[in-house]
C-alpha cells in the first residue's frame, strides 16, 4: 500500500497558467492536489489586468480539489484588496 502524496497550494485566484499543472499532477497515481484560492477574480468577469471583461472559456477549477476561502464576513472575495495603510 502506497501513501498518497498530498500537495496543497494557496493562490490568489485560479489562472490559466497553473490550473493545467494542478489537473495533470492530480491525475498522477499517488498524488492528490488541493488548491485554496483567496478570491474568485476573473472567474466571472474576465481578467481586468488583460483588459478583458469575458470569463475564461477553459475549465480552471476542474480535475482537482479546490476551495475558495472566505473573508471574515463569510463571503468569497471578488478580488484581492491590498491595505497599504498598515505597511511601514
Amino acid at each position: 500500500m502506497k501513501d498518497t502524496f498530498r500537495l496543497g497550494v494557496v493562490f490568489t485566484h485560479p489562472t490559466q497558467h497553473h490550473a493545467p499543472l494542478w489537473q495533470k499532477l492530480n491525475e498522477q497515481p499517488g498524488v492528490s492536489v488541493s488548491a485554496f484560492y483567496l478570491c474568485n477574480e476573473n472567474q466571472v468577469s474576465g481578467d481586468r489586468h488583460l483588459g478583458s471583461t469575458q470569463p475564461w472559456d477553459v475549465d480552471l477549477t476542474g480535475g482537482y480539489h479546490n476551495e475558495f476561502l472566505k473573508t471574515w464576513d463569510g463571503k468569497i472575495a471578488d478580488k484581492i484588496e491590498k491595505d497599504y495603510s498598515t505597511q511601514v
